[in-house]
């Protein structure tokens, strides 16, 4: 056998393995997908879903300028507004309702094919595994088409964003944090660890063009996203004001430090700063990383830790807030055997928070034991 024929055949052989990966690939997202549907047409947290159809309505009837008049209830900043402004326009009735918790399925679709591409050269046995590992993981499930939420919407353009930052791709990764951010301010962790790392790299390297680029590009999303509905800078800060007004409680079945101080769902008045203090410098630490590398597992990793601290340390954090960590780790965690095993049993005990959290809501329809 010749050295060509040889090539040939290597070539062959890869070729054929690239093709085995991708029919995995897309059997996993094809399994995902069907146990979604099965699970679409349950009520879902009730008060969550008739509030995305309401707003659905309401931008469908009146557009977004006048969305948010005084006196209206509306916690999310313009960008899921458009998706839900959309579905107004098309769907009605049961079809609208269905829209709604359905939103979450091609981002769960987009997040694993994410997670596969960053690994792919690592192996194709780790894509094959990080698809699985999204796709028939019970908490985006859980969370996503039974409950009706949509975290995994900001959590794709969170987890691009970081992609794009550590491939030096500034302006295109603080347009995606910003687009992260304007779908739901506790995604806005993406968009301080992307500043984070052009600013060290004008400090270590005297390269001021990624901060620019960053800066400018994200500024520039949130004022177009937010012109239409007559939203600028100021009302985006005074809508996070409000929503973090709405609930003064030690925690939201968020299984954190102030969950075992306080128990769930009591006055925080005592805890509140204390909290303030805790995340702020925990979301300073998580982009120490930053320091020394930028890369993109670098980038993942300070992402997942400043999710993790707005889960763990303020009073007022939701049972989901550590949503975007999962993806965020999951290209680090099937790499990396050490992280696996510990990634499986966080994920798995967070579905299971998720799941105590929903039953505790009387108007649910599903009960657990009383733990």
């Amino acid at each position: 056998m010749t050295r060509d024929d040889f090539a040939s055949t290597e070539d062959e052989r890869r070729a054929r393995a690239d093709r085995r990966a991708r029919l995995a690939i897309a059997v996993l997202i094809a399994a995902g997908v069907l146990i979604r549907l099965l699970v679409l047409r349950s009520p879902g947290f009730p008060s969550d879903v008739g509030t995305f159809q309401a707003w659905a309505e309401r931008l469908a009837s009146i557009g977004p300028g006048r969305f948010y008049e005084p006196g209206y209830f509306s916690d999310y900043p313009p960008g899921y507004l458009y998706v839900l402004w959309l579905f107004g326009a098309l769907f009605d009735g049961e079809l609208l309702r269905l829209a709604v918790k359905a939103a979450s399925v091609p981002a769960d679709i987009g997040i694993a094919l994410l997670a596969a591409a960053l690994v792919w050269r690592a192996g194709r046995g780790y894509a094959v595994a990080a698809v699985g590992l999204w796709m028939l993981a019970p908490g985006p499930i859980f969370a996503g088409p039974y409950w009706g939420q949509v975290d995994a919407v900001g959590t794709l353009p969170l987890m691009a964003a970081l992609m794009y930052a550590g491939r030096g791709r500034w302006a295109t990764a603080g347009a995606l944090a910003a687009l992260a951010l304007m779908i739901k301010p506790q995604f806005g962790v993406g968009l301080f660890i992307v500043l984070a790392a052009a600013l060290v790299l004008w400090i270590r390297d005297s390269d001021w063009r990624a901060i620019v680029r960053a800066a400018v590009a994200s500024a520039a999303v949130v004022l177009a996203l937010g012109l239409p509905f007559r939203s600028g800078p100021g009302e985006l800060i005074d809508l996070v004001k409000s929503a973090a007004l709405t609930y003064p409680y030690t925690s939201l079945y968020a299984f954190n430090v102030w969950s075992i101080v306080a128990d769930f769902w009591k006055p925080d008045d005592a805890f509140v700063a204390t909290g303030g203090i805790l995340l702020v410098a925990g979301v300073l630490a998580s982009a120490a990383i930053v320091w020394w590398r930028r890369d993109i597992p670098a980038l993942l990793a300070a992402g997942a830790l400043a999710a993790m601290a707005f889960y763990f340390l303020p009073t007022r954090a939701h049972e989901r807030y550590l949503f975007p960590a999962f993806a965020l780790l999951l290209p680090l965690a099937v790499v990396r055997a050490r992280l696996l095993i510990p990634y499986v049993v966080l994920a798995a005990t967070f579905a299971i928070s998720l799941y105590f959290a929903f039953t505790r809501y009387p108007q649910n329809d599903l009960r657990s034991p009383e733990w």
